[in-house]
């Protein structure tokens, strides 16, 4: 009964281990491949790609400015906001010191 139990145990551990090593040959090799593509298509020099390129820069530049618009916008009514809170607690705190001073 030991020695299957040593069996097993060592099943276990050599599958994991071999699961470990494949898992490890593919992402190299994935890699590898998206380094290659990434070389393909850093040597593109072609309209189309310049094109695409200059897309995307535009793209980037108009997305990070609605983000940046978007960010002080809310950081701006968050502060209004908040502001406005200050004071209604303030109105609301110095209402109960007059009732209590009034009666």
């Amino acid at each position: 009964m030991e020695e299957t139990l040593k069996k097993i145990v060592n099943l276990g551990l050599g599958a994991v281990k071999s699961v470990q090593e494949t898992a490890d040959e593919v992402l190299n090799r994935l890699q590898k491949e998206v380094d290659e593509l990434i070389a393909k298509g850093a040597a593109q020099n072609d309209e189309n790609a310049a094109k695409i390129r200059s897309f995307i820069d535009d793209a980037s530049t108009k997305i990070r400015d609605v983000v940046d618009n978007s960010t002080n916008s809310i950081k701006d009514i968050a502060g209004t906001t908040q502001d406005k809170i200050n004071e209604a607690v303030e109105s609301i705190r110095g209402g109960k010191k007059d009732s209590s001073a009034a009666q």
